[in-house]
């Protein structure tokens, strides 16, 4: 055991408690302060101080703090975390800031502040973030948002409107952590576009469809047929005249289009 480590713990225990000890009185610590710092340099502005204790040990501690005038800049850093509202109350509260600052917030003045600076209140927790990125992998992956729903709820994960996850909340929640989110019209529009460009049929694209296994609509039963491709098309306005020059042979046939098998 070191004795002068266990000297100095011994020493700042006792000067805590003596500190904290209700009978010492505020001129009391003030004269405890004398004796320990030489000297303090400050800076200050308008809405921030800025200093630097110098120690008579000789070591420094800097510390910054927000006047009244700049406590907005807190909520402007609580928020760019991306925190609710509500957490950044609770933040300023327990003082888990840049400068440790506790500040005392109802939820009103906090939004009213937001509103000021122009800030968009978050609809979802900091603490839904990871989830979040995690959506955001399953969707790249092709994963169809009803199935990422499905696969939160069987895991017992809990959503941010604490109701069962559906398509929308998870969309929701993948916009919310900045993830660009394709939808199943832009695969569709995507895919039939490139198709297109190769010269590819509708039957020859709905084979190609079946065999990429693109996502249909959760009202669409059955694999790509050439008619079901036609619909995609004219859903999403892509039937354009030299389209529709290939003739009607290209959308008659309702059957699955699959491959044959060479013998």
């Amino acid at each position: 055991m070191n004795p002068i480590k266990n000297w100095k713990s011994f020493v700042i225990e006792q000067a805590t408690f003596r500190w904290h000890h209700p009978a010492v009185t505020f001129q009391e610590r003030k004269e405890i302060l004398r004796c320990v710092i030489d000297h303090v340099l400050v800076e200050a502005t308008q809405e921030r101080i800025d200093a630097t204790i110098f120690w008579k040990s000789g070591s420094q501690t800097p510390f910054s703090m927000w006047t009244i005038a700049g406590r907005h800049n807190l909520i402007r850093e609580l928020h760019a975390q991306k925190l609710t509202t509500f957490e950044i109350q609770e933040h300023l509260a327990a003082g888990k800031t840049s400068t440790g600052q506790v500040v005392n917030l109802g939820l009103n003045r906090i939004r009213f502040i937001q509103h000021k600076l122009g800030l968009r209140p978050h609809r979802f927790s900091a603490r839904r973030i990871p989830l979040g990125k995690k959506a955001a992998e399953l969707k790249r992956e092709g994963r169809s948002m009803e199935w990422i729903a499905q696969h939160f709820n069987e895991q017992g994960l809990t959503s941010p409107k604490g109701k069962p996850w559906n398509a929308r909340i998870v969309y929701d929640l993948i916009a919310t952590v900045g993830e660009k989110v394709e939808t199943l019209g832009d695969i569709h529009r995507r895919a039939i576009v490139e198709a297109h460009a190769r010269g590819l049929s509708y039957r020859e694209m709905a084979i190609e469809f079946n065999e990429k296994r693109i996502p249909r609509r959760r009202d669409s039963r059955g694999p790509w047929t050439a008619l079901k491709v036609a619909n995609t098309c004219s859903k999403l306005n892509l039937l354009q005249r030299d389209w529709e020059q290939e003739g009607p042979t290209n959308t008659e046939q309702s059957e699955p289009a699959v491959l044959k098998k060479s013998a």
